[in-house]
Protein backbone atom coordinates (compact mmCIF):
# COMPACT_ATOMS: atom_id res chain seq x y z
CA UNK A 1 0.00 0.00 0.00
CA UNK A 2 2.99 2.59 1.11
CA UNK A 3 4.24 1.89 -2.79
CA UNK A 4 1.08 2.68 -3.98
CA UNK A 5 0.84 5.56 -2.10
CA UNK A 6 4.31 7.23 -3.97
CA UNK A 7 3.60 5.93 -6.65
CA UNK A 8 0.43 8.57 -7.36
CA UNK A 9 2.30 11.49 -5.37
CA UNK A 10 5.25 10.99 -8.00
CA UNK A 11 2.94 10.89 -10.98
CA UNK A 12 1.13 13.51 -9.23
CA UNK A 13 4.66 15.81 -9.17
CA UNK A 14 5.58 14.60 -12.91
CA UNK A 15 2.22 16.09 -14.25
CA UNK A 16 2.25 18.79 -11.43
CA UNK A 17 5.24 20.38 -12.73
CA UNK A 18 4.86 19.59 -16.65
CA UNK A 19 2.60 21.46 -16.61
CA UNK A 20 4.92 24.66 -15.68
CA UNK A 21 7.30 23.96 -18.62
CA UNK A 22 6.91 24.55 -22.31
CA UNK A 23 8.83 22.04 -24.49
CA UNK A 24 9.51 22.71 -28.09
CA UNK A 25 7.90 21.26 -30.61
CA UNK A 26 8.41 20.12 -34.37
CA UNK A 27 6.80 22.98 -36.43
CA UNK A 28 6.57 22.77 -40.33
CA UNK A 29 7.36 25.81 -41.70
CA UNK A 30 7.60 25.56 -45.98
CA UNK A 31 8.30 21.86 -45.76
CA UNK A 32 11.43 22.07 -43.49
CA UNK A 33 11.22 20.93 -39.70
CA UNK A 34 12.47 23.40 -36.68
CA UNK A 35 12.15 23.11 -32.95
CA UNK A 36 9.75 25.97 -31.70
CA UNK A 37 7.03 26.85 -29.31
CA UNK A 38 9.37 26.66 -25.94
CA UNK A 39 9.92 29.82 -23.82
CA UNK A 40 12.73 30.84 -25.73
CA UNK A 41 11.29 30.75 -29.31
CA UNK A 42 7.67 31.23 -28.98
CA UNK A 43 7.41 33.33 -31.96
CA UNK A 44 10.06 32.38 -34.96
CA UNK A 45 10.59 33.88 -38.01
CA UNK A 46 11.96 32.21 -41.21
CA UNK A 47 15.27 34.28 -42.37
CA UNK A 48 15.38 35.08 -46.27
CA UNK A 49 19.27 34.54 -46.42
CA UNK A 50 19.16 30.80 -45.46
CA UNK A 51 15.74 28.83 -45.74
CA UNK A 52 17.17 26.50 -43.14
CA UNK A 53 17.29 29.17 -40.42
CA UNK A 54 14.88 30.52 -38.71
CA UNK A 55 15.16 33.39 -35.64
CA UNK A 56 13.10 33.03 -32.50
CA UNK A 57 11.69 35.84 -30.01
CA UNK A 58 9.86 35.52 -27.26
CA UNK A 59 6.14 35.86 -25.93
CA UNK A 60 6.38 39.70 -26.14
CA UNK A 61 7.87 39.42 -29.65
CA UNK A 62 11.27 40.53 -28.67
CA UNK A 63 14.14 38.87 -30.77
CA UNK A 64 16.39 37.74 -28.52
CA UNK A 65 19.19 36.28 -31.14
CA UNK A 66 18.36 32.90 -30.78
CA UNK A 67 18.55 30.95 -34.22
CA UNK A 68 17.47 27.77 -34.90
CA UNK A 69 18.42 25.26 -37.94
CA UNK A 70 15.56 23.02 -39.36
CA UNK A 71 15.87 19.19 -38.63
CA UNK A 72 17.05 16.72 -41.09
CA UNK A 73 15.60 13.31 -41.48
CA UNK A 74 17.26 11.44 -38.78
CA UNK A 75 16.32 14.21 -35.40
CA UNK A 76 12.95 14.72 -37.16
CA UNK A 77 12.88 10.54 -36.94
CA UNK A 78 14.68 10.21 -33.46
CA UNK A 79 11.68 13.27 -31.83
CA UNK A 80 8.69 11.60 -33.36
CA UNK A 81 10.12 8.49 -31.74
CA UNK A 82 10.82 10.10 -28.53
CA UNK A 83 7.19 11.72 -28.36
CA UNK A 84 5.69 8.23 -29.33
CA UNK A 85 7.64 6.79 -25.66
CA UNK A 86 6.33 9.52 -23.87
CA UNK A 87 2.82 9.12 -24.54
CA UNK A 88 2.94 5.69 -23.53
CA UNK A 89 4.79 6.29 -20.42
CA UNK A 90 1.77 9.04 -20.06
CA UNK A 91 -0.62 6.33 -21.04
CA UNK A 92 0.59 3.88 -18.56
CA UNK A 93 1.05 6.62 -15.69
CA UNK A 94 -2.58 6.77 -15.89
CA UNK A 95 -3.60 3.74 -16.25
CA UNK A 96 -1.60 2.75 -12.69
CA UNK A 97 -2.88 6.01 -11.50
CA UNK A 98 -6.38 4.26 -12.50
CA UNK A 99 -5.65 1.20 -10.90
CA UNK A 100 -4.66 2.66 -7.54
CA UNK A 101 -7.92 4.99 -7.35
CA UNK A 102 -9.99 1.94 -8.16
CA UNK A 103 -8.45 -0.02 -4.96
CA UNK A 104 -9.47 2.51 -3.14
CA UNK A 105 -13.41 2.14 -2.22
CA UNK A 106 -15.59 4.50 0.35
CA UNK A 107 -16.34 2.63 3.51
CA UNK A 108 -19.74 0.97 3.46
CA UNK A 109 -22.26 1.43 6.14
CA UNK A 110 -25.20 -0.52 7.37
CA UNK A 111 -27.98 2.10 8.50
CA UNK A 112 -31.10 1.18 10.56
CA UNK A 113 -34.39 2.33 10.01
CA UNK A 114 -35.78 4.69 12.51
CA UNK A 115 -38.34 2.86 13.99
CA UNK A 116 -41.92 4.11 13.25
CA UNK A 117 -44.66 4.79 16.39
CA UNK A 118 -47.71 6.72 16.83
CA UNK A 119 -46.97 10.23 17.78
CA UNK A 120 -47.12 11.40 21.31
CA UNK A 121 -50.32 12.66 22.86
CA UNK A 122 -51.23 13.34 26.21
CA UNK A 123 -53.95 10.71 27.40
CA UNK A 124 -54.06 12.63 30.64
CA UNK A 125 -51.81 10.55 32.71
CA UNK A 126 -47.76 11.66 33.79
CA UNK A 127 -46.29 8.19 33.18
CA UNK A 128 -43.51 7.96 30.28
CA UNK A 129 -42.83 5.14 28.96
CA UNK A 130 -39.52 4.50 26.34
CA UNK A 131 -38.24 1.92 23.91
CA UNK A 132 -34.96 1.70 23.04
CA UNK A 133 -33.84 -0.02 19.50
CA UNK A 134 -29.67 0.24 19.71
CA UNK A 135 -28.75 3.78 18.65
CA UNK A 136 -32.52 5.27 19.40
CA UNK A 137 -34.79 5.70 21.18
CA UNK A 138 -38.57 6.37 21.31
CA UNK A 139 -40.68 7.47 24.63
CA UNK A 140 -44.50 7.87 24.67
CA UNK A 141 -46.64 9.05 27.41
CA UNK A 142 -49.58 7.58 29.02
Amino acid sequence: MKYKIIVVATAMNAVALGGCAKTAEVNFVNGRAFLAGDDKCTNYKREFVDPDVMECSDASGITNGERRRALNEQQLQFIVAQRQIEAQQIQSLNQSIQQVGASFQPPQYNYTPIPQTAPLTPLGGNQVRCISTGFYTNCRSY
